[in-house]
């Protein structure tokens, strides 16, 4: 597995927000679009690891709750999404396990 975090040294308390929109299909077959937050504090969570970590995550129909659990989880940070499903605009926010 690719290392996708690194400990900053000291009492960094930096916290850094990265932003993207996340295309991928629902489960039922319907074709979605996420607007993301990934909010890391204390580490270093690099961009291109964030978008390998969505490239994997997306490569199958997936619910929006378990990509954000997922990408939390991978990235050891924070995760917003938000994404209209029919007349429902929905918010997940996730913080990893």
């Amino acid at each position: 597995m690719v290392e996708t975090s690194r400990q900053i040294q000291g009492e960094d308390v930096r916290t850094t927000t990265h932003k993207i929109t996340i295309t991928g299909q629902c489960p039922h077959g319907c074709p979605d679009t996420y607007e993301a937050e990934f909010h890391v504090r204390g580490l270093v969570v690099m961009v291109e690891d964030i978008q390998k970590a969505i490239d994997r995550e997306v490569s199958v129909p997936v619910y929006q709750e378990l990509l954000t659990q997922r990408l939390a989880d991978a990235l050891k940070c924070k995760v917003v999404t938000r994404g209209t499903h029919g007349n429902f605009s929905t918010e997940c926010v996730v913080e990893p396990q």
